[in-house]
């Protein structure tokens, strides 16, 4: 591994990228390219989330309601 020094309080830094094999990736154009998504794709997105997640608490609490049902 490449050294790369400590820092005022004695720790090791990180080299990022030094652990890599040469050869095991192959080197991007223009650094690292990400995709821009639009206010509405993530919109999208954090909705679907959100009712994924109110999804599975409504069911958690079926289950719960169900068998207090069954018991009375």
């Amino acid at each position: 591994p490449t050294d790369g020094g400590t820092t005022r309080s004695g720790l090791p830094k990180r080299v990022p990228q030094a652990q890599l094999v040469p050869g095991g990736i192959e080197p991007s154009r223009g650094g690292r390219e990400r995709t821009r998504r639009s206010p509405d794709d993530v919109r999208g997105l954090l909705s679907a989330y959100h009712r994924g997640v109110q999804r599975g608490r409504t069911a958690g609490t079926d289950q719960n309601h169900t068998s207090d049902k069954e018991t009375r």
